[in-house]
């Protein structure tokens, strides 16, 4: 009978096959030098972080934050709606036709302006001329109108000149020109002075060498009584010149030109009109003013008087848009200026006296 063979350790840990290679691995072995380097442990899943929850007071701060960003937006945005409304309502008149200011003369801009026409004792360089300028800005106009030289030949202004106080012209006059044209621009009111130039009842009698005479020397009067300046007259013409070129040093650029014709019975209307007169001017003061022609219009207006029938006679009127012309309408029916702002009317003087 075969024994049993019992083995025992006495050959443990020889080898069979191959050395035993490596030593055995330990969980340190992941740090190198003390840097994590287990470059599996991005596929292990990671503890999610719990979001922190803002402080009441950190809340109550960012909304604050974000309450004054948001009204800051919304006041600039008020503000630049608001500054274009006023541009709009309170531009200056435009001038349409001007490529370069530099080499564009006033004489050949064409203007486009709402004109009121006020007292020249209004002009006083003070507080009445600037309670009319706020007026006047509040009511959308965009120029002031004033008498310079009256269609009586009286001087609406304290003038330096010479025979202006020889004839005694000066009567009900501005107190302060210059001042009162400076206090109307800061409220960007154009100041436009309204010159009668022929028709002169003054220094046509004062001084008859600048009258339209009649064959037999006398001063000449048309139906009305009236006396006229002499176009052909030189020292007339001068009068006129000089007179227009005293304001301008002033301040004031922009003159209406009234009175400008002449009766045919005159014997000199064909030297009389604008363009004549116009051309003189420009050529003796420059390309600094602006000569304007008042075309003179009355609509009469009544209590029973209706927006249709006023709108009826507006409708009627030529536009002057791209001339020389301008409306001086005399009027006392309230809402005139809303009807020929709606008009093609775009350039016009009310006159409610």
């Amino acid at each position: 009978m075969k024994k049993n063979r019992f083995y025992n350790n006495k050959k443990r840990n020889q080898k069979w096959t191959e050395e035993i290679q490596g030593r055995q691995i330990d969980f340190a072995d992941k740090y190198v030098g003390g840097i994590y380097s287990d470059k599996y442990d991005y596929l292990r899943e990671k503890p999610k972080e719990k979001k922190k929850r803002p402080s009441p007071d950190t809340a109550l701060k960012v909304a604050r934050g974000f309450g004054a960003v948001l009204i800051s937006i919304l006041l600039i945005f008020t503000g630049y709606t608001v500054m274009d409304v006023y541009m709009l309502r309170h531009k200056m008149p435009s001038l349409s036709g001007v490529q370069s200011a530099q080499n564009t003369s006033m004489g050949e801009i064409t203007l486009q302006t709402k004109g009121s026409f006020i007292d020249a004792v209004s002009l006083d360089g003070g507080e009445i001329i600037t309670s009319v300028a706020q007026q006047l800005s509040d009511s959308g106009y965009t120029s002031a109108v004033f008498d310079i030289k009256r269609a009586d030949g009286t001087v609406a202004y304290q003038s330096t000149l010479s025979n202006i106080d020889a004839y005694g012209a000066v009567s009900f006059a501005a107190d302060d020109l210059a001042g009162s044209v400076n206090i109307l621009s800061q409220y960007d009111i154009l100041p436009v002075g309204r010159v009668y130039c022929y028709l002169d009842n003054l220094a046509s009698e004062k001084n008859t060498a600048m009258a339209v005479l009649n064959a037999d020397g006398t001063v000449y009067t048309d139906t009305d009584g009236n006396m006229y300046l002499n176009p052909d007259a030189d020292e007339a013409y001068s009068y006129i010149k000089d007179i227009i070129e005293e304001c301008y040093e002033a301040g004031v650029t922009i003159f209406v030109l009234d009175g400008v014709d002449l009766p045919d019975g005159s014997g000199a209307a064909a030297a009389a009109g604008f363009e004549a007169l116009a051309k003189r001017l420009y050529a003796d003061i420059g390309t600094g003013i602006k000569l304007l022609w008042a075309q003179n219009i009355t609509i009469d207006a009544t209590e029973e008087s209706s927006t249709a029938e006023i709108s009826e006679t507006v409708e009627q009127l030529a536009d002057l848009s791209g001339e020389d012309g301008i409306y001086f309408i005399e009027s006392e029916y309230a809402d005139l200026k809303e009807i020929l702002d709606d008009s093609a009317i775009t350039s016009y003087i009310i006159s409610s006296e």
